[in-house]
């Protein structure tokens, strides 16, 4: 059976520049999978899948499938009282998924807004698991959340004994299941063909990715912009889960952190300056843009600054994340939302 962990080394932070102290997957895998040592492996026969390392990767190198994660959410949509388990078939559950161990503090903030309803974690099974460990994760993820945002947001419950669990099978009507089964034979054709290719994703250093979860926050919070009444939540999202950067005096606009970030939250901007003896004109940048909805907090640019000119802080300042900002000219430059 092909994994369903998707491993991407050269987004790898260590990989990216040596000097990264960043360990967070090797701190998370129990079973001591991961080596991070000259490339970034995981060991298919040791890794359980218990998906803890997706989970506080601040990068896209170990990553669940968006995809997978969005399909997942609709299908759940549809369930009054949904409950979501893992692939075992003695787990009961309306949908299931790989080990819930992925469910990151910003995919439980979507589940919750988007579902707007209680979703169900069947963690019954999960006192027998090899990844039984996944069940503390939860809840310390569950608990910072509630801390962050509030108690009222997060519409998740963890059910760890058999009796507590509330699940009533859906009865679809004839038509319903053959949309249903028609919808399981493509998901599983396309899991066959996804088969032939290889673990790791061969992605060149140079393009730029953006974490699942940070990908999937964003959703949230363009679709709570949308809607009224949510100011305040928004606020207390920007201040835990989004980033400022700001430059001192000491940068020589070198774009050294530009080429190092992983995920395009900087950039640099290329102006063009009229010579009218050359008409042709001549481009060059002296802007370094930073865009606070594509920045995972890895800090990897304050490492890389020879010059140690970049800072990144926890907590956004401004009012809209999606909008670029110059930092070493503090001005904006582009619209979001």
């Amino acid at each position: 059976m092909k994994s369903t962990l998707m491993v991407t080394p050269s987004q790898c932070l260590k990989l990216r520049f040596n000097k990264s102290v960043c360990d967070l997957c090797l701190k998370a895998c129990a079973h001591r999978a991961i080596d991070i040592s000259d490339t970034l492996r995981v060991d298919r026969k040791l890794c359980k899948e218990c998906m803890l390392c997706a989970a506080v990767c601040p990068t896209f190198a170990l990553e669940v499938d968006l995809e997978k994660f969005y399909t997942l959410l609709s299908r759940l949509k549809r369930v009054e009282s949904p409950v979501l388990g893992c692939f075992k078939s003695e787990v009961k559950a309306h949908e299931r998924t790989f080990c819930l161990g992925f469910l990151s503090e910003e995919l439980l903030i979507a589940l919750s807004v988007f579902l707007d309803k209680e979703l169900v974690l069947n963690l019954t099974l999960c006192k027998d698991c090899e990844n039984s460990f996944i069940v503390e994760n939860l809840k310390n993820f569950k608990e910072k959340v509630e801390k962050k945002l509030g108690e009222e947001l997060l519409k998740v419950k963890l059910v760890e004994e058999k009796e507590e669990l509330n699940f009533e099978e859906v009865n679809y009507d004839r038509r319903k299941f053959i949309s249903e089964f028609a919808w399981y034979t493509k998901e599983v054709a396309r899991e066959v063909n996804e088969t032939l290719n290889e673990d790791e994703r061969k992605i060149p250093f140079y393009e730029k990715h953006l974490p699942v979860k940070r990908e999937v926050l964003n959703q949230v919070v363009t679709y709570l912009a949308s809607k009224e009444g949510n100011v305040e939540l928004i606020d207390a999202i920007f201040k835990n889960y989004y980033f400022d950067a700001k430059v001192n005096d000491r940068c020589n606009l070198c774009f050294a952190c530009v080429g190092g970030c992983p995920s395009g939250a900087l950039s640099e901007n290329e102006i063009e300056e009229i010579d009218f003896g050359d008409p042709t004109g001549e481009s060059f940048s002296d802007e370094l843009l930073f865009n606070s909805s594509l920045c995972s907090g890895c800090r990897l640019c304050e490492s890389f600054c020879r010059m140690k000119a970049i800072s990144v802080s926890q907590g956004y300042s401004g009012k809209n994340p999606f909008k670029a900002i110059c930092i070493n000219k503090n001005k904006v430059l582009s619209e979001g939302y």
